[in-house]
Order: structure tokens, then C-alpha cells, then sequence
């Protein structure tokens, strides 16, 4: 053959060379999108029809705020004692589904009560959170009321109006439940005036608790990421309640005898001296409860952040820092703030690093606390992590543990110390 005419090996090499990335790059854009929101577009398009609830004017959207605000501020006046807990629940049944009686807190029932108050006094702090509630309370009166034991997962979170291309009030809810739920909970004349924010269904993530107590049956794998101090209780380890025994004996909030409640919380305290998670004298960095603003800053600028302790290295980044309920596929509820947590990746020729399945918290990470990569801000407890081959966590939220436990210890102030 004429060497004029001859196919340079070097150019069939750089070829396959850039087909081999070009396949590479791709796939790792579909696991990087899988992995994280579990979404393969990077822009969502408006939900219409029977898996949306048409949202109102911003002044409307107001409106609906201020009255579930004035009625909270009346249950906390009614129903409240003087330690600042709340002996009953509130929660408001939509129209079509009324007959569902709300719970009554019990003698033994005194962590739920300090955790709904501190639920409720947090809902007082912004519009959106009142509205996103609203919508958990239609969800939660339907999953009652249906009496069903397979109802499937339900996640509610707020999402700026902006990533759809809405007009009128800032947020819109987003909630990840099954088709018919969403339908019995959230369609009725009306519904648009009741709610007040845009409301849209997506296929529902499935989530499962992370997390084991020696002692007893029925506990998970899990950490103490910090401590709490306050009054004259000493240092207090932290960690999920989930993944506490029924035999443990360090167990110091909520009692342990009150753990048969049906009340969605998934935090504890324990005495450390029994040294099951840690001993009394490792090492400890006091930290800063994270505002409300700087969870809004870290989600804008999108703020690296680490486990405490720094059980594997890996970070993450806020991506959503309210999400108000979380069902995990067992059936188990977390209702309380949480912040929504995905791994972070670095991008090398277009390229999404790691190439391998790493989520930002695995199953025994239950109770690590999330704080800037320097420590010194504490963001959350790490409670729920979504099941393969998405990669988010849910960490409920550092200031509203904070206001819970500060209630149900009478504390008058409390400081933070993470692990090391």
C-alpha cells in the first residue's frame, strides 16, 4: 500500500483514546445525576395535571401563613406548660378529610411534647415553613386515616419556585410520595386556597435509617458526634435514637419507657460513662449552633461539609436545608427539620470523581454530627440516607435539636462540643 494512503496508528490510538472518554464522561454524568438527585435532567419542567396542586398569588400565599400562625400561637397558649413543652398536637386536616383526631401526649410522652413544641415554635419563624407544614399535615391525616400498613415513603421538601420557571411566592412544596396518596391527600375543591404554595409530586425516593447497643434487641449500628452541656446534667452524648436498644441502660433522653409513643422523633441523649459509643474523655471541639441564615448561605454557596468524627473523610454539601418529613420504607416517620445532604464530586475533564458509589453518610454513620470543614459550625445529626444507587442523607437540623432538647432539660442555655 502506498504509505500516502496509510492510517497512521498513532491518530487510530488518540481515536479510541477520546471515544474511551467520551463514553466515561458520559456514564459518569448519569451516576453523578442517579447518585445525587436521582433526576437524569438538570432542569425540571412544571408538573401539571392530577401530580400538581396550583399555587396562589404571593398575597395569598401570605394570607394562608398568618392564619396557621395565629392558630399555633393559640395552641402554644392553650395547650402549653411551663416548662414550654405542649400537651397536645396540632395539626390541621383539610376539609375532606376530617374525623382524624389529633394525639394527646401522654405522662410519659414529655420528650414528644418538648419535641412538637419546638417543631411548632420553629414553623413560626418563616412563611414557607408554615405553608410546607400545612401540606405534611394533609399527607400525615391521609396516611392515618388510610389505617393502611403499606403506604409507601413520603418526603416533603421546599424547592425555589425559580428552578421551574414559576411565577408568584418564592417556594414551592415538593413531595415524593405515590401517585394515589398524593391524589386522596391533595386534590379537592378548593385545595389551591387551602394549601397556598404550589404543590408537586415526583416518584418517591425510597430512605432508610443508617444505623447497636450491646445490650438488648433492636438497635442499629450508629455514633455520638457531640455532646451537649447544660445546667447541671454534665455532657450529654448525642445520637439517633433509632439506634438505641431496648436494654440500653445509658439512655437519658427521652426516658426510656416512653419510646412506645407513636411520636416521629429520632433523636436521644445518653451518659457516657458507659463508654457503648464513646468514653468520657475523647476528644472534643466546641462548636456553633448554624443559624437559619447561615443554612441559607451554606446552601447558596453550596459550603463544603464533614461528618463528626471524621469517620471516612467524605464531604458533602447542603443542597436543600428544609425538609420537613421523611417515611422510611419500613414505615418509620422523622418529622422535624432536616437539612438534605449530597456528596460532593470534583469534575476533571469533564469527568465526575469518584467514578465509584460513594454517598456522603453509610449505613452505622447514624448520629455523626455535619459541620463546615473546619468544625467550628454544627449544621446537623446525620438521621436517614437514601437507599441505592442514590447517594443524599437527611441530617436533622442542629437549631432545632438544639430548642428540643434545651426545652425538655429546662436548660437555660446549652453549648456544643463534636467529637474529634
Amino acid at each position: 500500500m502506498d504509505p500516502l494512503f496509510e492510517f497512521p496508528y498513532w491518530l487510530g490510538a488518540l481515536l479510541l483514546l477520546l471515544l474511551g472518554w467520551g463514553i466515561l464522561a458520559a456514564l459518569s454524568q448519569v451516576r453523578h445525576r442517579a447518585g445525587t438527585t436521582g433526576r437524569l435532567l438538570l432542569r425540571r419542567s412544571p408538573v401539571e395535571g392530577p401530580n400538581a396542586v396550583a399555587g396562589r398569588d404571593y398575597a395569598a400565599a401570605l394570607a394562608v401563613a398568618e392564619h396557621r400562625a395565629e392558630a399555633i400561637e393559640r395552641h402554644l397558649i392553650e395547650y402549653g406548660d411551663q416548662q414550654g413543652r405542649v400537651r397536645r398536637e396540632y395539626i390541621e386536616v383539610p376539609p375532606h378529610l376530617e374525623g382524624l383526631e389529633p394525639l394527646a401526649f401522654g405522662d410519659n410522652d414529655d420528650f414528644a411534647m418538648s419535641w412538637h413544641a419546638a417543631h411548632l415554635r420553629w414553623q413560626l419563624s418563616h412563611p414557607r415553613f408554615l405553608l410546607a407544614e400545612r401540606v405534611v399535615d394533609a399527607l400525615v391525616s391521609q396516611r392515618r386515616l388510610s389505617r393502611s400498613e403499606a403506604i409507601g415513603p413520603l418526603t416533603v421538601s421546599l424547592v425555589p419556585s425559580r428552578e421551574r420557571g414559576l411565577e408568584g411566592f418564592d417556594w414551592l412544596a415538593l413531595v415524593e410520595t405515590g401517585e394515589s396518596a398524593f391524589r386522596e391527600s391533595m386534590q379537592f375543591p378548593g385545595n389551591d386556597a387551602w394549601f397556598g404554595l404550589r404543590v408537586e409530586r415526583e416518584r418517591p425516593r425510597e430512605v432508610r435509617a443508617l444505623g447497636h447497643c450491646t445490650a438488648g434487641s433492636g438497635g442499629l449500628d450508629g455514633v455520638v458526634g457531640g455532646v451537649l452541656c447544660g445546667g447541671n446534667s454534665g455532657a450529654l452524648g448525642m445520637t439517633c435514637l433509632h439506634v438505641l436498644s431496648n436494654g440500653c441502660g445509658s439512655q437519658r433522653v427521652p426516658k426510656p419507657d416512653s419510646r412506645s409513643g407513636a411520636w416521629p422523633y429520632d433523636a436521644a441523649l445518653i451518659h457516657l460513662g458507659a463508654e457503648c459509643f464513646t468514653t468520657e474523655h475523647a476528644l472534643r471541639h466546641g462548636v456553633r449552633v448554624a443559624t437559619e441564615s447561615e443554612h441559607r448561605e451554606a446552601v447558596t454557596r453550596r459550603l463544603r461539609v464533614v461528618k463528626s468524627p471524621r469517620l471516612d473523610g467524605r464531604e458533602g454539601y447542603i443542597e436543600n436545608s428544609y425538609v420537613p418529613v421523611a417515611t422510611c420504607k419500613d414505615g418509620r416517620e422523622v418529622r422535624g427539620p432536616m437539612a438534605l445532604i449530597f456528596p460532593h464530586y470534583v469534575q476533571r475533564f469533564g469527568i465526575w470523581f469518584p467514578l465509584g458509589r460513594a454517598p456522603f453518610s453509610r449505613p452505622g454513620q447514624s448520629g455523626a454530627w455535619v459541620t463546615d470543614c473546619d468544625g467550628e459550625v454544627w449544621f446537623g445529626m446525620v438521621a436517614l440516607g437514601a437507599e441505592p444507587p442514590r447517594e443524599h442523607s437527611y441530617a436533622l437540623r442542629s437549631d432545632f435539636l438544639a430548642d428540643t432538647f434545651r426545652i425538655a432539660l429546662s436548660w437555660k442555655t446549652l453549648t456544643a462540643e463534636r467529637m474529634e
